[in-house]
């Protein structure tokens, strides 16, 4: 039934989502994320992929949560999963959110590893500058130095 519902794709997605929970069946993981990155379904995703995780143990999968709890602005149940152990690309998946603007996670991701010279630049966007410089410090790139000092002299914040 999940099956045949995920190929009708469009409204039937979170019943086909909802049928593969209750038969706690991962087997088809990779065609439910493809069918819900197209139906930009990721709220709907969580459940699965945490079900999912529960059998699977895959990048790809505990990647994918990260990126629908950031899709789907649950950056409580972010920071959680992140800080327990993961076999995430956590960098990868902090650039992607990064470049689509979605700057609150990843800071939180950028954090949780460690990348001072990418965090600088999101707490730049955020427009918090002070967290910027201490950063941007830590980084002890020229290039990140570079960017954090441009945006402080434009904010005015000195």
């Amino acid at each position: 039934l999940a099956k045949a519902q995920l190929a009708e794709g469009g409204e039937h997605m979170d019943a086909a989502i909802a049928s593969y929970i209750k038969a706690s069946d991962p087997a088809n993981y990779l065609e439910v994320i493809e069918a819900a990155e197209r139906a930009e379904s990721y709220e709907s995703l969580v459940p699965f992929l945490v079900m999912a995780r529960k059998h699977v143990k895959e990048p790809h999968l505990d990647t994918m949560l990260i990126y629908s709890y950031a899709k789907s602005s649950k950056l409580g149940d972010l920071e959680e999963f992140i800080a327990a152990p993961n076999v995430a690309s956590i960098q990868t998946i902090g650039e992607r959110c990064f470049d689509e603007g979605m700057f609150s996670a990843a800071k939180l991701l950028f954090a949780s590893i460690n990348n001072n010279a990418k965090l600088a630049l999101c707490y730049v966007n955020l427009e918090q500058y002070r967290e910027a410089v201490d950063s941007a410090q830590k980084a002890n790139s020229v290039s990140t130095w570079k960017e954090v000092n441009k945006a402080c002299v434009k904010a005015g914040e000195f």
